[in-house]
């Protein structure tokens, strides 16, 4: 999975994303939330797979 943003498009707060994890098969990154605004950040959307 791609990192998180760098800069929130939202709020423009910088290295503000927190993983959130899943579990099944194991634990991995389910999708990234800004520390500052809550804007959800999902890098498989981005891609079109998810």
């Amino acid at each position: 999975m791609k990192p998180a943003p760098r800069v929130c498009p939202r709020c423009g707060a910088t290295d503000s994303y927190r993983a959130r994890y899943t579990t099944g098969g194991g634990w991995r990154v389910s999708h990234y939330v800004c520390d500052e605004c809550g804007r959800r950040h999902d890098p498989r959307e981005e891609a079109g797979t998810g």
